[in-house]
Parts: structure tokens; C-alpha cells; sequence
């Protein structure tokens, strides 16, 4: 048998913010502790603190921003389609998020986005990506040191 092996009844499920889960908690075995703002949820083992716990993150897949404004960190995919030309803003990812790939792509254009990032390396570093037409893309995937990397630019002019 398994070392680790849970039946529906064993699960409980904890969701709350990330400031409601003390680093030193040791969840029991089958707790699923949620972090509602950034997505992560770890598995008790009733033995390992909530800090040292291998984590998984629970998220939509994707948002829309209808008009200007931030950027989810943890959406996977992000849908351009403001109202009309206007700025958006991606922060650095979280180290939580390192590995995880981030889409960003215009979905209808009513004139352009000019998306503001943060920490950029890659084949074109440019902390400024202009979204003119539809389809226009960017993909980036989480680095090390809270860096975004780019993966690929179709469409967009960085600078």
C-alpha cells in the first residue's frame, strides 16, 4: 500500500488568504489549505509545517481586463479587450510562480494597450509591450530571481 494514500473522507478542505496560514501550522493528513489570493493550495501530511510543504496551485485559467488596470499574476492566460486604447501593468512573478507561463494576448482591438512589466529578461527585454491588433501575443514563463523571461513575442513591439 502506498505511504500516502487518502479517500474522499479524508479530505478537509481550508480556504483563506495567504496571511491566514501561520508558516509554523502543521495541517493533518488530508487538510487542503487554500490560498485564495494566490492561488497556491498545499496537502497536510499531519507531520510537515505549511512552510516546508510541497505546494500546487488552484487557479482559473484565464481573466479578461476590459479596461485598464493590473494584470493577475496568477491567471495563466490573460484577454486584452478594453474598451478602448489604454495601459495595463504585470508585476514581478512571485517566487511561488517560478516555471509557470504566463499568456497575454489581445482579443479585440479597440485601440491600442500598452502593457507595462516588470523584471523582464529574454530574447527581448523591453519593459514596455504594445498590443496593436488582434492576436497580438506575448508568452512568458516565470524565472528565477522574480524575473519574467519571454518566450514569444507575435505582433507586439517590445521596448
Amino acid at each position: 500500500m502506498p505511504p500516502f494514500q487518502l479517500q474522499a473522507e479524508d479530505l478537509r478542505y481550508f480556504p483563506g488568504l495567504a496571511a491566514d496560514f501561520p508558516s509554523d501550522w502543521v495541517p493533518e493528513r488530508g487538510d487542503i489549505g487554500h490560498e485564495t489570493d494566490t492561488g497556491l493550495a498545499r496537502l497536510g501530511d499531519g507531520v510537515t509545517a505549511w512552510s516546508s510543504l510541497g505546494s500546487f496551485r488552484f487557479t482559473s485559467a484565464s481573466e479578461t481586463l476590459t479596461a485598464a488596470g493590473a494584470i493577475s499574476l496568477y491567471k495563466k492566460t490573460t484577454k486584452l479587450a478594453l474598451a478602448g486604447a489604454g495601459a495595463v501593468t504585470l508585476a514581478a512573478p512571485a517566487a511561488s510562480m517560478l516555471g509557470e507561463i504566463k499568456l497575454i494576448q489581445m482579443t479585440a482591438d479597440n485601440g491600442d494597450v500598452t502593457l507595462a512589466l516588470t523584471n523582464v529578461v529574454g530574447q527581448s527585454s523591453g519593459t514596455t509591450a504594445t498590443f496593436n491588433d488582434v492576436g497580438d501575443s506575448l508568452t512568458l514563463i516565470a524565472g528565477a530571481n522574480s524575473k519574467w523571461i519571454v518566450l514569444k513575442e507575435q505582433g507586439i513591439s517590445l521596448a
